[in-house]
């Protein structure tokens, strides 16, 4: 064995240990990050939608890649990923707290309105084709 392979290996396994000890420090920190979606695309959900609150909306993006986008009213866009399964719907994106994956059940009702549930949520959002007027320039 030539000099100095001995310390070359050494100084690589202890970069991979170091490496891998700030993987699981981020993954103990946001696991959601390392959540699998659904491979599935649902056709009923792809495009854009709207969710109407009081004098405020949201719009959600839903592209056929699994890439999405949330726009709000005074807040910056934020990105996610989506996928579905039957009737069941999975989110990943970051929020304040680290990653989060949300698991959802949807339906449609007509091909004007969709609604998504938490798995274990009460709160049912309803959201349309439709733009409101508050997001049309005047």
């Amino acid at each position: 064995m030539r000099p100095g392979i001995g310390r070359w290996v050494f100084r690589y396994l202890w970069y991979a240990c170091v490496l891998a000890l700030l993987v699981g420090a981020y993954y103990l920190h946001s696991p959601d990050a390392f959540v699998r979606l659904p491979d599935g695309r649902d056709a009923r959900i792809l495009g854009d939608w709207y969710q109407v609150n009081y004098r405020s909306f949201r719009k959600y993006t839903f592209n056929r890649d699994g890439t999405g986008e949330i726009i709000g009213q005074g807040r910056e866009p934020r990105k996610f990923w989506w996928g579905t399964d039957g009737g069941r719907l999975q989110m990943k994106y970051q929020s304040y707290g680290g990653w989060t994956a949300p698991k959802y059940v949807f339906w449609t009702e007509g091909s004007n309105q969709v609604s998504i549930k938490e798995t274990d949520g009460a709160y049912v959002m309803r959201m349309v084709r439709d733009a409101p007027d508050s997001s049309k320039i005047q």
